[in-house]
């Protein structure tokens, strides 16, 4: 059972940092969103994941970590 947990957190944060990826105020295409700003498109949903979501949502899991290893 210990051999499973750390997969399945690791999981719940993926899905948990795509669901916060996709959500807020405006709503945008995440998938396509991500591509267009991997390729350095200037959409509306690169502009919104790029610049807005992924920073926050990266943010949250630095803090995250930080308190989980301060204990």
């Amino acid at each position: 059972m210990a051999r499973l947990i750390t997969p399945l957190l690791g999981g719940l944060l993926l899905i948990v940092a795509l669901l916060s990826l996709s959500l807020g105020s405006t709503s945008v295409n995440t998938a396509g969103g991500l591509l267009d700003w991997l390729r350095g498109a200037d959409t509306l949903e690169a502009i919104v994941i790029g610049d807005i979501r992924l920073p926050r949502t990266l943010l949250a899991i630095c803090v995250g970590a930080a308190l989980g290893l301060s204990g």
